[in-house]
Order: structure tokens, then sequence, then C-alpha cells
């Protein structure tokens, strides 16, 4: 779907885009190009996306860079990356995670629901 722009939102929008773009490109060429990435977080966030399990470190102890990680209950963690994620993606189609499939498989074993999708 195409649409045109009017002069005055073309005004009001440069500035904004410009400046969400420079923003972008300041943090690109901070973490990319002079390799100041938070690579401790980006290692440990990695645990987060289901089709990392194999090859990721599953030590629940490991994982402080996270924002609230620690308010995750170690038993829940293990049905997590032991149980019910492998299983997931085990039963996923063309690399796809059925997310849904996810939480069902959890809601029966979670008690603070830390990790509701």
């Amino acid at each position: 779907m195409e649409h045109t722009f009017t002069g005055t939102v073309s005004k009001k929008g440069v500035p904004l885009f410009s400046s969400a773009f420079t923003a972008a490109h300041s943090k690109l060429v901070k973490y990319v190009v002079d390799g100041t990435q938070p690579a401790k977080f980006v290692d440990q966030v990695r645990v987060l996306d289901l089709r990392n399990l194999i090859d990721v470190d599953h030590d629940f102890n490991s994982i402080d860079s996270i924002p609230g990680f620690d308010q995750v209950l170690i038993e829940e963690y293990e049905l997590y990356v032991n149980n019910h994620g492998p299983l997931v993606v085990k039963l996923s189609i063309d690399t796809n995670i059925d997310l849904m499939l996810l939480r069902q498989r959890q809601a029966p074993t979670l008690t603070n629901n830390h990790w509701v999708i």
C-alpha cells in the first residue's frame, strides 16, 4: 500500500527519522565496528531463543547479565532448558518455533509465571 506524505508531515518527520537513524548508526558503529559490544549479555541472552539451547551454557548461576533473571526459579529454568524447550524445538516445523506450544507445556509446571510468553 502506497502513501503520499504532505509537505507538513514530511517536514515534521525528517528530524525525527534523522535522529533515529543517527542513534542506530552510532550504536552499530560502537558495537560492531569498535567492538565494544556487551558480549557477556549478548552471549547469555542467547538462552532465551529455544533454537540456541543446544549450544549455550545451561548453568543457571552463570547468567548474571539479563535484567530480572534473578527472579526466575532455578526449577523453572531447568525445566525450560532441559525439557520443555528442547521438546518444542523438536516439534517445530522448519525451525519455526511454536511459542503457544511452549506456553502450554510450561503452564502446569510454572509457579510464578516467569516464562510467560
